[in-house]
């Protein structure tokens, strides 16, 4: 995505990433301030086309990360993802989805740590889900850097 160029700039709250300017995003967008805040203003600044690449990708790097690429019903949300088409049932609704998602023996169970450290026993695969609806509602509703990057750090 871009070339080495050493450690990453994390916001430290003093300067360099305004918190503000991403306060409106939503997701995790607090936590890739405290990764990479070069890359944040990198997709911000990304044109449409771009954006839209990074948020695809971002779904499909979590649902790859999480185990469940291979899994049918998913992968067909992923293909309507890639062509522009609406979600499919039953990502067409985020209860449906999570009914079928927890009644889907085939879905690996991975309990890991959350992504700053601070609690264990979280669910890997549950923490794919929502990168999901954040792409379909990127590529239906605004392509704002800003919102891209929400969906990224989802992954």
């Amino acid at each position: 995505m871009r070339p080495h160029r050493g450690a990453p700039k994390p916001w430290n709250g003093a300067g360099g990433c305004p918190a503000r300017a991403f306060g409106e995003v939503g997701g995790n967008v607090a936590g890739l301030l405290r990764l990479d805040c070069d890359l944040l203003h990198a997709v911000d600044a990304a044109g449409p086309v771009a954006q839209r690449s990074i948020v695809r990708w971002a779904a499909h790097r979590a649902y790859t990360e999480a185990g469940l690429s291979g899994i049918d019903w998913i992968v067909t949300a992923l293909d309507a993802l890639d062509l522009g088409h609406d979600m499919p049932a039953p990502f067409d609704d985020l209860r449906r989805t999570w009914d079928r998602f927890f009644a889907d023996r085939t879905i690996p169970h991975t309990l890991v740590d959350s992504t700053d450290g601070s609690r264990g026993g979280i669910l890997k695969q549950a923490m794919a889900v929502p990168a999901l609806f954040d792409a379909a509602e990127q590529r239906a509703c605004r392509w704002r850097g800003r919102s891209a990057a929400a969906a990224m750090v989802r992954a």
